[in-house]
């Protein structure tokens, strides 16, 4: 089974530091080829963009598979928000 395409949607908008409008983009799935065959695999399936004639649509775009790489969480910088305060418990 080999992954030829993501499936990817924009599923909001942000501006980034200099104020510039941004997409946010979402992963939904891929397109893989299995037996000689394509198919499409959806993990996610985002909410329809309702057109003039009531018609739900998804706009789907499709690049090239890409080796994500998780990003380790940061580390929490000092203690909690409670200082020394006891918790009477």
């Amino acid at each position: 089974m080999a992954k030829l395409k993501d499936v990817v949607a924009v599923t909001g908008k942000y501006k980034d530091k200099e104020g510039n409008d941004k997409a946010k983009y979402t992963n939904c799935g891929a397109i893989i080829e299995s037996n000689g065959k394509q198919y499409l695999v959806m993990e996610v399936m985002p909410a329809p963009v309702v057109g003039k004639d009531g018609i739900p649509k998804w706009f789907l775009h499709l690049y090239e598979p890409q080796e994500h790489v998780a990003k380790p969480a940061p580390k929490p910088q000092g203690g909690d928000d409670f200082g020394d305060e006891k918790i009477p418990f």
